[in-house]
């Protein structure tokens, strides 16, 4: 029996996608071509598109990017994200690090907002859960913390990786 695609986010059955999990504007060309994608609503997948942009700058400038990274950072991040950038740049301050090799090290910190990466790294782990385990049909969320919620089915056992606040799962 074919299984009922839904949004792997909200639920939603209407208005389908694919997403790509991770981002594939997260890879340099030539892109990988095992990509995985999963069904994700036209609203889910557009919503979240500024966390991966901001994940993606944040990632790549970081200190000791490889050359992937910084050729992402040359040729993506900077060129679609200019108020991310002037965020990050404002928020850039000069600190020490203590390494192993070098001892002390000057090098820039900058802030990135926690709140960001969780809901990026959430719905990334959403997406994989998704794409690798056997699905248990579910309902739509009754507000976002029960979306964050959802059970997952591992190797025949029902598990929750996160408690829900309200709902039928609380």
């Amino acid at each position: 029996m074919a299984r009922e695609m839904r949004c792997y986010l909200c639920a939603s059955l209407e208005n389908l996608t694919r997403d790509h999990v991770p981002p594939r504007g997260f890879f340099p060309p030539p892109l990988p071509s095992n990509l995985i994608t999963v069904p994700c609503c036209n609203s889910c997948n557009h919503g979240y598109s500024l966390d991966d942009e901001a994940v993606r700058l944040w990632l790549s400038a970081a200190y000791g990017a490889s050359k992937a990274g910084e050729w992402i950072l040359e040729h993506k991040a900077s060129k679609k994200t200019p108020k991310l950038i002037d965020a990050l740049l404002t928020s850039i301050e000069e600190v020490k690090l203590l390494t192993v090799e070098h001892g002390e090290v000057d090098v820039e910190r900058y802030e990135v907002p926690s709140d960001r990466i969780e809901r990026f790294v959430i719905r990334v782990t959403k997406g994989l859960l998704t794409h690798h385990c056997v699905k248990i049909p579910r309902p739509p969320p009754l507000c976002d913390l029960c979306a964050l919620s959802r059970p997952f089915r591992v190797f025949g056992e029902a598990r929750e990786w996160a408690k829900p606040m309200c709902g039928p799962f609380s």
